[in-house]
Formats: structure tokens, C-alpha cells, sequence
């Protein structure tokens, strides 16, 4: 071997797996590499997509399959030198209401266990994901700071009732010709949550403030696949920038 070592940013992934209730979920995570008990980090939570789900024997296919887990850890992606600590959980699909019980059980330990700034505590999904971002912002408000979802489901009446009062910063991309999740769901989305808004007295300049959207067409995608809109949007430093320059008050 002659060539220069290639430095795998998964293989710095430490794993683990939280218990409750009588269910699994394994999860992998990477803290900085200087990381200091005594500073606080911002945390970014992967939600990847259906195929990623734990199915018994794939531990890790969440933080190798595709580009999230790995680019909040790189300046190339994010613009910054800021450290984040990366936290990919692998739930069974078994349902959005039960994953993101789950999930936010996983989220408050490893708080606890971790030197985690919670005013900035992110999620970022790809496609079936975005289901369990938005049961997991309905159910706990309080614990997050914004949300980036990439071609993913819609949000129903109920979550973006939530996540208007509690103000959740919320980016949306979507591809055009999605052939998995058509377009017309960022589209109900983003109608759902400017209605969310409004019911709750916003002005469009304020919602504007809260919630960003983005469709792309095909030219816009590196490889033609057109359900990868996470491909194109995090090709943009600025969303990555907007996402880590929220913060909850309080």
C-alpha cells in the first residue's frame, strides 16, 4: 500500500445502545477530538431514512450509508470550526409515535452523560426520518433549537402546532421530482406550519425568520437521484450555517 492513509470519519463513531422498556436502540456518536468536559457543544441528532433502521445485523449502515452524520463534523461542509458532537441513533421502524418516545429518552441521557450546550440541540433527517423529527419535536418542544429536514414526509396539524408555539426554526428541502416522496409534501408542509404561525398571530416577516424553504431541481443534484435532496442541501454551506446559528431562549 503506497497511497496516503484515508481517514474514515466513521471509524471514529463510538457505539452504544439504549434500553427502556423492553426496546433497543442502538445509536453511534463522535465527540470532538479535544473534547472538554469543561465546554459545552452543540449537539446534532441524525435521523437517516427507512433503510437505515436497525434490522438486528446492520449496526452503523446510519453513519456510513449517506453524507449527515460525518459532514457536521467537517469545516468542507459546515464553514466552521466549530466542534459538534454528532449523535446517530439506528431506531427499529416501528412506528414514529414509538420512535421518538424512544428517542428523546436516548437524547436526555446522553445529555446528562455529556457536556451538551441544550440550547442548541438540532435534528436532521433524511426522508423517513423527517417522520420521527417531527413526532420527537411534538412530543419534547422544549429540547430543540431547529430542525433541518431533507426530503422528507409532511408534518401533520397537531406537530406544527407544537412547533409553531415553540417557535422550532425549521428548514425544508425538497427535490422538484422526487420519485419516493413526491414534492406536493414539503409543499403541505411548509402550508402547514405558515398556517401554524399565523393561528399563533406571526407575521411573515416572523415566520420567515422560522421557517426556510428550498425546492431543487434536477440540475441542481449532483447524482440523479432525486429523493437525495440532503445531496444538494448540504452542498450549501449556508443551511448548514443557518441550522448551527439557532438557539433556544431559556
Amino acid at each position: 500500500m503506497t497511497n496516503e492513509p484515508v481517514n474514515l470519519l466513521v471509524d471514529e463513531f463510538s457505539s452504544d445502545a439504549f434500553l427502556s422498556g423492553g426496546m433497543v436502540l442502538p445509536y453511534h456518536y463522535h465527540l470532538p477530538a479535544n473534547y472538554d468536559p469543561a465546554k459545552k457543544y452543540p449537539l446534532m441528532v441524525v435521523l437517516p431514512g427507512h433503510g437505515m433502521g436497525w434490522d438486528g445485523v446492520n449496526t452503523g449502515v446510519q453513519i456510513a450509508a449517506d453524507i449527515p452524520a460525518v459532514a457536521w463534523l467537517q469545516r468542507s461542509w459546515t464553514g466552521s470550526d466549530e466542534d459538534v458532537i454528532v449523535l446517530a441513533p439506528q431506531n427499529q421502524r416501528v412506528g414514529a409515535a414509538a420512535e421518538a418516545d424512544l428517542l428523546v429518552k436516548l437524547i436526555d441521557q446522553f445529555i446528562a452523560n455529556h457536556s451538551v450546550d441544550t440550547s442548541r440541540v438540532y435534528a436532521t433527517t433524511v426522508s423517513y426520518g423527517s417522520q420521527l423529527a417531527w413526532e420527537a419535536f411534538a412530543k419534547r418542544p422544549d429540547l430543540w433549537a431547529a430542525g433541518l429536514i431533507t426530503g422528507g414526509f409532511q408534518v401533520n396539524a397537531t406537530q406544527a402546532a407544537a412547533i409553531a408555539e415553540a417557535e422550532i426554526p425549521i428548514y425544508l428541502t425538497h427535490g422538484v421530482n422526487d420519485h419516493l416522496l413526491n414534492i406536493s409534501l414539503a409543499r403541505n408542509s411548509r402550508a402547514a406550519l405558515t398556517a401554524a404561525y399565523t393561528e399563533d398571530g406571526k407575521t411573515e416577516q416572523e415566520i420567515a425568520d422560522l421557517l426556510r424553504y428550498v425546492e431543487y431541481g434536477n440540475e441542481e443534484f449532483s447524482l440523479p437521484d432525486y429523493h437525495a435532496a440532503y445531496g444538494p442541501t448540504y452542498e450549501d454551506r449556508s443551511i448548514l450555517k443557518w441550522v448551527l446559528s439557532q438557539r433556544k431562549d431559556g
